[in-house]
């Protein structure tokens, strides 16, 4: 993100704007309603530029989860097996 802190956001580029914002709401349920704000104010190019960075998180996310699970699994797997 090139946005710093202490730079008007009027001199941040949409997709910074949006980063930020997602920064700062992700966990509310009303962030991905006011997205449309931001994507309203996006080029094609700067829409798709988030659309792959969102696409690279979820493959990030989804490989973190499996990882836990597997860890979770194997934890249960080898308590279940020590009293067999």
């Amino acid at each position: 993100m090139n946005c710093q802190c202490g730079v008007l956001l009027a001199d941040c580029s949409p997709v910074d704007q949006l980063h930020r914002y997602i920064s700062a709401f992700g966990d509310k349920p009303c962030c991905f309603a006011d997205l449309r704000l931001y994507t309203d104010l996006m080029s094609a190019d700067e829409q798709r530029q988030v659309m792959n960075s969102f696409h690279l998180l979820m493959i990030v996310a989804a490989q973190l989860s499996l990882a836990i699970l597997l860890g979770v699994h194997w934890k249960v797997h080898r308590h279940v097996t020590q009293f067999t």
